[in-house]
């Protein structure tokens, strides 16, 4: 007895983002498919979950989701991250779950998505979570290959949601959203963000400038304070210096030059100098002590000089003393003084020291703020049009004006504390300018976007009106109060005309029921009205979601509506960004384009368009999806040459690609060792390539290219032959180089054994041998009769006759002829060899 303990095998997108078709494929391999179960929900069950249940048989089963990004109760998902869940059951109980991810991004909502209406078998989405105990674990799936469902199905469903698969998916009924007040209120929501997003980002870039510029100060303050100390030690060096030259009895003359060699040439040349100093004053020294020693003893016979020099030395040496003591006692004195001149500041309690100490403390971010609120006064005067002057001089004046204010700031403190008057100017200039530089320009520039911004925003909010009325009520009572700070100045000023001028405005914000933006609204009007009462007829019929289109594309836009209707609409809907390929198309080809790119990319239906004729192109659309897409494979030659013919054979060459497809995903292939699958995945892709497969006989020979070799006799007596489909190579490479030459092989293989189980005769045609090879084609042709039945005795004498390393796949067919039974002979009017089996 059969029990099925195989649980279904389930597919899926793994990730995609809102507007993105999502994949899944189920596969049971065991008993038949009953049910299937999906449901769309976000991690913290915030809200309502979207669920349907579905009745299946057979063993295959796919479909695609396009979701809109709404829950049960219409709530619209905010950006995050959402998982639908897919659980297939077959008739034997056996459970299979997996889940993908679906992301809403933060602007998702400006897409236009078909409204998703799951099927009206809803379940409860807890119950997909109830799995049978034996079911594998659930995880995210590792990718999406699509199969299609083979004729032995009995269900295959497609949830056509996309814009891009069917028409149908455009809605026709007129949008509930008005033109007038209630359109305009949308308009707050993008505009509120986006300038709070502006201030955010500027507040950021000051606070990291106000930082770089403090850990700046802070590096200088530790830079003088190292110089400071390197200094002193210096300093103390040079003293020591001539205290030593001093005890060994120098002149001033010596003690000024040593200082002076100090000042011109450093400590460095102080201390060679000093050093020769004191080593020749200490070389006298020794000899006049020594002669003074002599003299005391009698052995000395020299005048009273000597002597007298010996007690002037000796009297100048005390005085030295006696100055040194006098010198270190003036520079403690000195010392004294400057430590109590640098601590008086700080010894000051009275309010206004500590105000001049945090003001030096703090003056880099106080140049910031300077130069930070005259570029937010530069940008209010444009605004409320105390200022006229253009933007260039503008910028220009705040950051002269910021510059004057910090040079005056930074000049006091320096002067307060007794400093050079240039510390920390260049510095707080640096600060301050560019601070006033950033915020005026910035301020300028997001003024002069406006208009733009404002245009973008209706246009997206005219089909999202819900998501920004709140904000438009805000953003609408900020024009309000802005307009009445206009109209007040205005009046102060005495300026007349510009205060009637800002009242009308003001009147018309306080008549628009609550709608901000009556500028923007206008230029957009006058955008649609530019393209002629066509677009706004569309706009009526169709409703506000064209209204993108039509701005964007314009006239082009209008009239590819105008001829195909939801047609057009769904197709310049579906590819976006590609959108004015498809309005070339169209233009060019008109109906044929459109059906076209119904169901392939815009290259490949540029390519089809332009190579075949509307008849056979309707054929190999009638064929379905991937036979056209099959079709566009080939060459843009071989399409223009073969185009009927190779359209007659599009449908076997779609299922020759789906099955390599499924080989290729079973893994890796044994040629000596294949399974059930892959032997009958190989069967069928041989069967497939072979053309006119009711001929009489087989065509076996050189490949040169589809219109040339054994195929061009094969195609003139319409005799079988195998013409594999131009990607199959490429497909097979994903096995490796080595594994693609033997898997190629395996499928010429059955096609040979094919005709010998039908015992058909074979015909090897010379076709597209070189002339001075045929002699050598020949050779080793006789070679495979003559051979034997040494399989690789044979394969080595033909590498030998051909001069090859590897036997070429044609020789390889007419060995397994050989092997099979057949006999061989020459037919000269057709250049051909003729094989038979007896």
């Amino acid at each position: 007895m059969f029990v099925d303990t195989t649980f279904p095998a389930i597919s899926l997108t793994e990730e995609s983002i809102l507007g993105d078709t999502f994949y899944y494929d189920v596969q049971d391999e065991g008993s038949q498919l009953t049910t299937i179960r999906v449901v769309i929900e976000d991690e913290d069950e915030r809200f309502p979950k979207v669920s349907w249940q579905e009745a299946l048989s057979g063993n295959k089963f796919k479909d695609e989701i396009l979701w809109d990004g709404k829950f049960k109760d219409g709530t619209q998902a905010p950006a995050g991250t959402y998982y639908v869940t897919i659980k297939a059951t077959d008739s034997a109980g056996n459970e299979s779950v997996k889940t993908g991810a679906v992301k809403v991004e933060l602007f998702s909502f400006l897409q236009s998505i078909p409204t998703f209406t799951p099927p009206t078998s809803l379940v409860d989405p807890e119950e997909i979570l109830s799995t049978n105990q034996n079911s594998p674990a659930t995880s995210l799936s590792a990718g999406f290959g699509g199969t299609t469902a083979q004729s032995t199905e009995t269900t295959s469903q497609t949830i056509m949601l996309s814009g891009g698969t069917s028409a149908s998916g455009t809605s026709t009924t007129q949008s509930d959203v008005l033109w007038g007040a209630v359109a305009l209120t949308v308009i707050g929501a993008a505009t509120a963000y986006a300038l709070e997003e502006k201030r955010k980002r500027k507040e950021a870039e000051a606070q990291q400038l106000r930082h770089a510029e403090a850990e700046a100060a802070k590096l200088n303050a530790v830079e003088s304070a190292r110089k400071a100390q390197e200094w002193q030690e210096g300093q103390n060096i040079l003293n020591a210096l001539i205290e030593d030259a001093l005890a060994q009895g120098a002149s001033e003359d010596e003690i000024a030059n040593l200082k002076t060699q100090a000042a011109t040439q450093g400590l460095g040349g102080a201390i060679d100098s000093g050093i020769s100093l004191t080593q020749t004053l200490a070389e006298q020294n020794a000899i006049k002590q020594q002669a003074y020693e002599d003299f005391r003893r009698g052995e000395w016979d020299g005048d009273q000089d000597l002597v007298d020099a010996w007690n002037a030395q000796q009297a100048a040496l005390k005085l030295a003393e006696q100055q040194a003591g006098l010198t270190a006692y003036y520079e403690g004195m000195k010392a004294g003084e400057i430590e109590a001149a640098v601590n008086a500041p700080i010894q000051e309690e009275t309010w206004m020291g500590n105000a001049w100490k945090w003001a030096f403390k703090n003056q880099v971010e106080l140049s910031l703020g300077t130069g930070i609120a005259v570029g937010v006064a530069a940008v209010a005067g444009v605004v409320l049009g105390i200022i006229t002057a253009p933007a260039w001089l503008v910028v220009g004046g705040a950051v002269l004006i910021t510059a004057a204010l910090v040079t005056a700031g930074t000049v006091a403190l320096n002067t307060h504390f007794g400093l050079d008057l240039g510390n920390n100017l260049a510095t707080n200039l640096v600060v301050g300018t560019s601070a006033a530089f950033v915020t005026t320009g910035v301020g300028l520039w997001l003024m002069s976007l406006a208009p733009a911004i404002g245009t973008t925003i209706t246009t997206v909010c005219t089909q999202y009106a819900t998501a920004c009325n709140q904000a438009g009520t805000i953003i609408d009572n900020g024009e309000e109060a802005m307009l009445s700070l206009q109209l007040a100045y205005y009046n102060w000023k005495g300026d007349q005309d510009n205060a009637s001028q800002t009242m009308i405005e003001l009147q018309l914000e306080l008549m628009d029921g609550g709608a901000p933006g009556n500028a923007v609204a206008s230029a957009l009007g006058d955008q649609l009205a530019k393209l002629g009462p066509d677009a706004l007829e569309q706009v009526a019929k169709y409703g506000d979601e064209i209204i993108p289109l039509l701005i964007n594309y314009g006239d082009e836009a209008v009239d590819i509506i105008g001829a195909y209707g939801d047609e057009g609409i769904a197709l310049l809907l579906k590819y976006g960004g590609d959108a004015y390929k498809v309005i070339d198309l169209v233009s060019e080809f008109g109906t044929s384009a459109v059906k076209l790119l119904d169901v392939v990319d815009p290259s490949s239906a540029s390519k089809l368009l332009n190579t075949l004729d509307d008849d056979v192109l309707d054929y190999a659309m009638q064929q379905g999806p991937d036979a056209v897409s099959a079709l566009s494979r080939w060459s843009d030659d071989e399409l223009i040459k073969f185009g009927p013919e190779l359209a007659l054979r599009a449908k076997k060459d779609a299922q020759v690609l789906e099955d390599i497809s499924k080989l290729i995903s079973l893994g890796p292939i044994d040629p000596k060792h294949l399974t059930v699958e892959q032997q009958a995945l190989i069967n069928a892709i041989a069967e497939n390539s072979m053309q006119y497969s009711d001929g009489g006989q087989i065509v076996l020979g050189k490949w040169v290219d589809y219109g040339n070799g054994f195929t061009s006799a094969a195609r003139e007596t319409g005799s079988v032959h195998y013409n594999p489909h131009p990607d199959m190579w490429d497909l097979f490479g994903e096995f490796g180089n080595e594994l693609r030459e033997d898997t190629a092989w395996l499928v010429n293989e059955r096609v040979i054994q094919i005709g010998i189980d039908k015992r058909l005769p074979f015909e090897y045609s010379l076709n597209g041998i070189a002339p001075d090879k045929l002699e050598f084609e020949e050779y080793a042709i006789d070679t495979i009769w003559e051979g034997g039945s040494n399989t690789e005795m044979i394969y080595t004498n033909i590498k030998e006759s051909l001069g090859v390393d590897t036997v070429p796949i044609r020789l390889k067919e007419l060995v397994e002829l050989h092997s099979a039974g057949y006999t061989y002979s020459f037919d000269s009017i057709t250049n051909s060899y003729i094989l038979i089996k007896p």
